[in-house]
């Protein structure tokens, strides 16, 4: 694997964007509660009434009224945290994302310096290495094996090794408006999993950490193949090439 591929994750993250915002639409329109209200509400009523010790026509009509009234504020309530749960599982989803993209952009990186797993290669046992049939393997073992520890990292690990080992540390990679968003959204992103906390994100941050992320694939990507040659691909398969000031190489 000797080429990045920067579309195929970027990609994945701008479809999110768009799903949060045809998703939020559809709960917030005034007929999405009127068909539930046919839907639910009915089913519920036809279910319940059945127990009223007294089913006269005037206790059942007061009993639905009731219940109506009380169905629809629940139902308010499940629709405004619907709304959270989207941004929270697409901001989620966006993220775990662009940790494949790390891992995936890792690997590429080993198939260009062998450097970076070597030490893969130290106390490597006789018995292993006779059932790698050749050179080719044998790095694909090592690299194999290199990734599976970077997979263990926790994120603010996996963002040291790339800025430091790969030498991605530039902040005009990173920053945006003067700062790493990166590191909010993993906050955020562990708040939701780890705690099972619903923080509710507004629409202006939800769309600004998407943006953030999607850039962040690209500016990597593109600095990769303008700092080492490495290939990435892009919209229309042409490779964008960019000049940096720095030329210290791995």
């Amino acid at each position: 694997m000797d080429t990045i591929k920067a579309l195929s994750y970027y990609n994945e993250i701008l479809i999110n964007t768009s799903l949060y915002k045809y998703l939020t639409a559809i709960v917030s329109k005034t007929d999405v509660a009127e068909i539930l209200d046919r839907i639910e509400y009915g089913s519920l009523i036809e279910t319940t009434k059945a127990f009223l010790e007294d089913k006269n026509d005037t206790s059942v009509e007061g009993y639905t009224g009731r219940m109506l009234e009380k169905y629809r504020k629940y139902m308010g309530k499940t629709l405004d945290q619907s709304r959270k749960g989207i941004g929270n599982n697409l901001l989620v989803s966006s993220f775990t994302t662009f940790e494949l993209f790390l891992g995936h952009l890792v690997t590429v990186y080993c198939g260009k310096f062998s450097r970076l797993y070597s030490d893969e290669q130290t106390g490597l046992s006789y018995s292993t290495l006779r059932q790698i049939k050749n050179d080719a393997a044998l790095q694909d073992f090592f690299i194999e094996s290199f990734i599976e520890k970077f997979t263990a990292f926790n994120f603010t690990e996996k963002i040291s090794y790339v800025k430091k080992t790969l030498k991605l540390s530039y902040d005009d990679i990173w920053m945006f408006n003067g700062r790493e968003y990166m590191y909010d959204i993993n906050a955020i992103r562990n708040r939701i999993i780890l705690s099972g906390d619903s923080p509710g994100i507004a629409e202006d941050d939800f769309y600004r950490y998407l943006n953030y992320l999607c850039s962040l694939i690209f500016k990597i990507s593109a600095y990769s193949q303008a700092k080492y040659g490495i290939p990435f691909e892009w919209i229309d398969g042409t490779n964008f090439t960019f000049r940096f000031s720095h030329s210290d190489v791995l």
